[in-house]
């Protein structure tokens, strides 16, 4: 999965209310297990990116699929994140949201140069965002040129923040700040290269905004209601269609996107919410609701991959490329240890594997590795693997 893997605090918070299970924040001090609630795979190199439950790192580890899947600790990138790690187009240079003082909040970008040979990470530059409590996401246009930080708000109100990037350095140079009214927890440039699409998560609305790929200028242009308490988006490859997952409602909302910028509704797949985790209550999902955790989609464009850790189960839908429709083609159970684990569904480079860390144990956190057939799009479980503390 691609993931965005992009979560508010506060929607995580909802969730684990919702599957009655403790809290796990980014933000707590001391050691902690990988989670996977934002990692994400390296577009080259077979290197996977986990940040830290509680600690000061993002872990690195090798992807290893010669024999028996597995992924092996090479390293740490020294970042308390707080947005997912976004590599640029040209493999050299990536980018992460990152707390500077656990007392304020986190308050910068870090700019990093990437070594596919090891998966190493090296600083090359921090770029600070004074008086905002968290960048929340991040989005580097197709061309490489820009790259696009969403705020949450905290300290003051959402914005969207527009940064030139130094094809030399990587380093950073600010050319617009857009305030909001809303929250910016995710952020995506359609393929077209027009438009922006923006998520507030807490007041389930999409916000559309003009994108000039030239000068990297965004305006505003309309506020739209999204699926109730979004968790996840994606846009289709093609630029014709959009996927938002969410907790309540249909659990996945497909859209088709109009030349103008503008969404449709296409449909609300049916996903099933039977054999809810044992041990799990989840008042806050009212019927017909699911919780949708992660949405991923194949390399290819051709499926899409709808986690839904509640109730133990993975949707994939084939995607008519012409229509948007999508059909139904497998269900395979998950092994989640409830609703707080299983938050994101990546995808490996090459398109062969899904990867969807699962559930703490008191010596780690559990990783589920599917092998994914590159003509039917089905996963197939290769098995389970405990990540050390």
């Amino acid at each position: 999965m691609r993931s965005f893997q992009i979560l508010l605090l506060a929607l995580a918070l909802l969730a684990n209310l919702a599957c009655g299970k403790p809290i796990g924040s980014l933000n707590q001090g001391g050691n902690g297990p990988p989670s996977g609630d934002r990692m994400v795979v390296s577009p080259v190199g077979n290197y996977g990116y986990v940040p830290g439950i509680s600690s000061r790192q993002i872990g690195t580890y090798r992807i290893d699929s010669s024999n028996t899947f597995r992924m092996d600790p090479v390293g740490a990138v020294d970042a308390r994140s707080t947005t997912r790690l976004v590599f640029h187009p040209n493999h050299v240079f990536a980018y992460v949201g990152k707390e500077l003082d656990p007392r304020r909040g986190p308050a910068a970008i870090a700019v990093y140069r990437f070594d596919p040979a090891t998966g190493g990470m090296t600083e090359a530059g921090v770029e600070t965002l004074p008086n905002y409590s968290f960048g929340a996401d991040l989005e580097i246009s197709p061309d490489g040129r820009y790259l696009v930080v969403g705020i949450a708000g905290g300290q003051g109100p959402g914005r969207i923040l527009i940064y030139s990037i130094d094809s030399t350095s990587g380093l950073l140079a600010l050319k617009q700040n857009l305030p909001l009214q809303n929250a910016s927890d995710a952020v995506r440039i359609r393929a077209d290269g027009k438009w922006l699409y923006s998520l507030d998560s807490l007041r389930s609305q999409m916000l559309i905004l003009s994108y000039d790929a030239t000068s990297g200028s965004i305006a505003l242009q309309a506020t739209i209601a999204s699926p109730d308490r979004p968790t996840d988006f994606e846009l289709h490859p093609s630029g014709l269609f959009a996927y938002v997952g969410n907790v309540g409602g249909a659990g996945l909302t497909v859209y088709s996107l109009g030349d103008e910028g503008g969404f449709t509704v296409l449909e609300t797949p049916t996903l099933d919410n039977n054999d809810l985790a044992s041990g799990f209550s989840a008042p806050d999902l009212q019927a017909p609701g699911v919780y949708v955790s992660a949405i991923a989609l194949s390399r290819d464009g051709r499926f899409i991959y709808v986690n839904m850790p509640c109730y133990r189960v993975i949707h994939v839908f084939e995607i008519d490329p012409t229509t948007g429709h999508l059909t139904h083609i497998d269900r395979e159970e998950d092994v989640s240890e409830g609703c707080v684990r299983g938050l994101t569904l990546s995808i490996t480079s090459d398109g062969l594997y899904a990867i969807v860390p699962t559930g703490e144990t008191t010596q780690g956190s559990l990783v589920l590795y599917y092998r994914i057939d590159p003509i039917t799009g089905v996963l197939r479980r290769l098995g389970l693997q405990e990540w050390a503390n």
